[in-house]
C-alpha cells in the first residue's frame, strides 16, 4: 500500500485569512483573494488548518504528514487543497490529486460536533489527515480506549478508532462513513465533595487529625530511636521534639551507635553538631541538584516538574534560572505531560505566586486543567485497607502509588487554598489523610491495587512513617513550618541557609548583614550560612564573638568560618526567641 506524502510547494505570500464557520475555525492563505469565476471557489495556498474542540487538523504546511493511500503502486500526485468552498456550516477543500475533503460543524443537538468525510478518486483507498492537540488541551485515556481531549473545560472524542499507523493521523476511508469528533456528555457532574472525607472538610478538623497521627508516630519513634542507627529517623524525631518542648529529653534517647558511628549526616548535624564532617556532603548534593535542573532546563524537558518544589528551590539557590524555567513551562504541551508531573504543576504555581507575587504566573490555567484530569482518576473505596474507615486516592490503571498521592494531596491543598478553592483544598487534605490512615508500626504499602489478584504488600514494598513525615514538611505555609531541616533564602547576595529554624530573615545596611533566626529559648541548634564572603567580625547576643574551633564542646554559642567554601557555621544557644547574628564587613 503506497503512501503519498503531501508535497512541499513554495508559494508567493498572499492574504492570510481566519474564518469562523459554525463552531470550527479555518485558518489559511488565499492565493489571489478572489473567488473563481463566480463559483464560490477560493484558490488557497500555503499553511492550512481547521480548529475544533482543542484539536488542529493540518491540511497543508510544515507539520502536515497526511496524504492519499493507494491500493496500487502508481503515484497519485500531491494531495494539497487547491480551492476552498464555504456552504453554510460546511467547508469543502478540493484537492490537487482529485477528490475533496468536507468539514461540517453541527450544533443542532445538545453537543457540538465536527463531521469529516472525503470524496476521493476511484483508485484511492483513503486519506490520512494530520491532527494534533493544541498546547492548551489535555489528552486522557477514555473508558472505551479512545482518547479524550479536554479543551476549555469540555471533553471531546472521536466516535471510533480512526487512525492509521500512528496517533496523530486520522484515516478517512474512501466511500466510508464520515468521522465524527464531538463533545462528550458527562455521565455525572463531578462534585469534589463526593471525594472528601469528613475530617478533611475544614482546616481545623484536618489539623486535629494530622496532630493525632503525629502523636502516634512520635511515640513510636521514641521507642525505635533508642535501638536504630538511622539518620532519617533521628532527624524526624528531633525535629518533632523541638516543637513539643521535649528536645533535651529526646536527645538523650538517641542510641550511642548513632552518636558514635558514621551514619550521621547533614540533617542530624543541625541538632547534634558535627557539621565539620557533614557539610561537604550537603554541598555535593546541592551542586548535583543544580546541575540536574540546569540540564533539564537546557533540554526544555517538562520532567523538571517531577522534581520536588523546583521553583522554590531555584528562587533560593539560582534565581537566574527561574525565568528560563518559567519559559519552559509556558512552552509545555499539556497533552505531553505524564501523570507523574501533575503535583509539580500545583507546586510550581503556588511557589511562583509566593516568590514572585507581582509577575505573570507561567503556569496560567494549567492547575484548573489538571483538576479535570484528577477528577477522572479519583476513586473512593471501602475501608478494606484501613480498618473500615474508607479512603479516597488517585488510582491509575487500578494502582494507587501512596507516595505520589501524598505529594499530590499536599500540592493540591496548597494551590487550592491560595486560589480560594475550598472544595479542591478539601480533596487535597483528603488524599493526605487517606494515605496516613494506612499507617501502622511498619509503615504503609507503597502501592494499593484494585485488582484482587495483585501482588501482596511484601512484594511491592512499604514506606515507613519517617518518609511520610518528611513529605509533609517542605512547604513554607502548609502545614505551618516545623523545626525540620530545610533550605532557606535571605534574598541578599545569593546567601542561603541550611537550618532547622522555622523563620529566618535578614537586613543589610551599609556594611552590616543582620540575620534574624528563630528557635525556642534555652535550646541549642546549628546552622550553615552559605555564600558569606570574608568579613571582619561577628556579633552574637549583641557582643563581639570570636571564632573557636572547639565551639561545639562549650555550652554556649559559637561559630567557625570556612573561607574556601564561603561557609559560616553557627551554633546558637538561644537566650531569646529570635537571635540576631550581625556580620560586619567594614
Amino acid at each position: 500500500m503506497a503512501f503519498i506524502i503531501v508535497g512541499m510547494i513554495q508559494f508567493a505570500r498572499q492574504g492570510g485569512f481566519t474564518r469562523q464557520v459554525g463552531n470550527m475555525q479555518v485558518s489559511g492563505r488565499y492565493k489571489t483573494g478572489k473567488e473563481t469565476a463566480g463559483l464560490g471557489e477560493f484558490p488557497i495556498t500555503g499553511n492550512l488548518s481547521v480548529f475544533f474542540g482543542g484539536l488542529e487538523f493540518r491540511l497543508a504546511g510544515d507539520e502536515n504528514r497526511g496524504g492519499f493511500l493507494s491500493a496500487g503502486s502508481a503515484p497519485q500526485g500531491a494531495a494539497l487543497p487547491e480551492y476552498m468552498v464555504i456552504s453554510g456550516n460546511t467547508v469543502i477543500f478540493k484537492l490537487s490529486g482529485g477528490g475533496e475533503l468536507n468539514f461540517t460543524s453541527l450544533a443542532g443537538g445538545d453537543y457540538a460536533e465536527l463531521r469529516i468525510e472525503g470524496n476521493f478518486p476511484p483508485d484511492v483507498e483513503g486519506f490520512l489527515l494530520s491532527y494534533k492537540p493544541l498546547k492548551t488541551s489535555r489528552v486522557l485515556d477514555g473508558e472505551n480506549g479512545l482518547p479524550v481531549i479536554i479543551a476549555n473545560g469540555q471533553s471531546y472524542s472521536f466516535d471510533r478508532f480512526v487512525w492509521e499507523q500512528e496517533p496523530g493521523l486520522l484515516f478517512l476511508e474512501s466511500e466510508g462513513a464520515p468521522v465524527s469528533y464531538r463533545e462528550v456528555p458527562e455521565k455525572t457532574v463531578f462534585n469534589p465533595e463526593d471525594y472528601t472525607l469528613r475530617e478533611a472538610l475544614g482546616r481545623q478538623s484536618y489539623d486535629d487529625a494530622l496532630r493525632s497521627w503525629r502523636d502516634r508516630q512520635y511515640s513510636l519513634w521514641a521507642r525505635l530511636v533508642q535501638g536504630r542507627n538511622d539518620e532519617d529517623l533521628v532527624v524526624a524525631f528531633l525535629g518533632e521534639a523541638v516543637g513539643r518542648g521535649t528536645y533535651q529529653n529526646a536527645k538523650t534517647l538517641i542510641s550511642s551507635a548513632f552518636l558514635n558511628g558514621n551514619r550521621r549526616g547533614y540533617g542530624s548535624s543541625l541538632y547534634l553538631g558535627g557539621i565539620g564532617r557533614t557539610y561537604s556532603a550537603l554541598n555535593t548534593a546541592d551542586r548535583e541538584r543544580l546541575s540536574r535542573l540546569s540540564r533539564l532546563i537546557d533540554e526544555g524537558s517538562p520532567e523538571i516538574l517531577g522534581e520536588d518544589h523546583v521553583f522554590e528551590y531555584l528562587s533560593i539557590r539560582a534565581p537566574g534560572l527561574v525565568n528560563r524555567a518559567a519559559a519552559l513551562v509556558r512552552d509545555i504541551d499539556p497533552a505531553a505531560l505524564s501523570p507523574e508531573l501533575v503535583p509539580g504543576i500545583f507546586e510550581g504555581f503556588s511557589e511562583v505566586k509566593q516568590h514572585r507575587p507581582q509577575g505573570e504566573n507561567p503556569f496560567g490555567d494549567l492547575p484548573e486543567q489538571t483538576c479535570i484530569l484528577i477528577s477522572r482518576q479519583l476513586t473512593r473505596v471501602s475501608g478494606v485497607w484501613n480498618s473500615g474507615q474508607g479512603l479516597v486516592l488517585v488510582f491509575r490503571d487500578g494502582i494507587a502509588d501512596t507516595e505520589f498521592n501524598l505529594r499530590l494531596g499536599k500540592a493540591l491543598a496548597v494551590w487550592a487554598e491560595t486560589a480560594g478553592n475550598a472544595a479542591w483544598a478539601a480533596v487535597g487534605r483528603t488524599l493526605i489523610l487517606s494515605v496516613l490512615s494506612l499507617a501502622d508500626e511498619e509503615g504503609i504499602p507503597a502501592r494499593l491495587s484494585l485488582d484482587e489478584s495483585a501482588p501482596a504488600e511484601e512484594e511491592i514494598g512499604r514506606l515507613d512513617s519517617v518518609r511520610l513525615y518528611r513529605g509533609l514538611q517542605s512547604s513554607e505555609y502548609y502545614p505551618p513550618p516545623e523545626y525540620y531541616p530545610r533550605i532557606a533564602g535571605l534574598g541578599i547576595d545569593g546567601i542561603w541557609l541550611w537550618t532547622s529554624s522555622p523563620s529566618v530573615s535578614a537586613v543589610r545596611e551599609n556594611q552590616i548583614l543582620d540575620i534574624s533566626i528563630s528557635f525556642p529559648v534555652e535550646e541549642t541548634h546549628y546552622l550553615m550560612v552559605w555564600g558569606v564572603r570574608p568579613f571582619n567580625r561577628i556579633q552574637l547576643h549583641g557582643m563581639d564573638w570570636r571564632s573557636d574551633p572547639r565551639y561545639e564542646s562549650y555550652d554556649s554559642s559559637g561559630w567557625v568560618y570556612y573561607p574556601q567554601d564561603q561557609l559560616l557555621v553557627l551554633k546558637l544557644k538561644h537566650r531569646i526567641q529570635v537571635e540576631q547574628v550581625r556580620i560586619f564587613y567594614d
